[in-house]
């Protein structure tokens, strides 16, 4: 069973990926818009718990750090969070609604994007959002895109949310 999940969270990675390259590839700016790889932290995290979401978190988050030119690790950390908060919280309220899916994804979106620009600050001393206008637009993207997965994946059974 363990190998399973990990095995899907692989494909759930490369997934994210592939299309992250694709749409950097379409604009350098898409990627702003929507966080892929932390949809596949909050919907395994949801699926699996808070550990493997945490595990799951701290791997995204390092790939993600890994195409970006700043400071490796601090994604990491924020997905980390993230992935834990996703898994501890949706097994304390029941998140089966397309409402409630989106306001969990965009609290969390939202979360991560504060963490990762309070570490950011505090490394660099730097200004304390360093993206662009696409940061403002990403939790809600995200949230969109998220739920939507949540309703797809629910329905032909590829995806159990407890």
């Amino acid at each position: 069973m363990r190998i399973r999940s990990g095995i899907g969270a692989g494909i759930g990675i490369i997934t994210a990926v592939v299309i992250h390259t694709f749409l950097e590839k379409i604009s350098i700016s898409a990627n702003e818009y929507i966080s892929l790889l932390s949809l596949v932290v909050i919907l395994y995290a949801v699926k699996k718990g808070e550990l493997f979401g945490a595990g799951l978190g701290t791997v995204c988050g390092l790939i993600q750090d890994s195409f970006s030119a700043g400071i490796y690790g601090i994604s990491g950390l924020a997905k980390t969070l993230t992935g834990f908060l996703a898994g501890y919280i949706s097994r304390k309220i029941n998140i089966n609604s397309p409402f409630r899916s989106f306001i969990l994804i965009f609290v969390l979106v939202v979360m991560e994007i504060l963490i990762w620009s309070f570490f950011y600050w505090f490394i660099t001393k730097g200004s304390f959002f360093r993206g662009g206008t696409g940061v403002f637009f990403r939790p809600l993207l995200t949230s969109i895109l998220g739920s939507f997965l949540f309703m797809i994946l629910k329905k032909y059974k590829f995806f159990i949310v407890p």
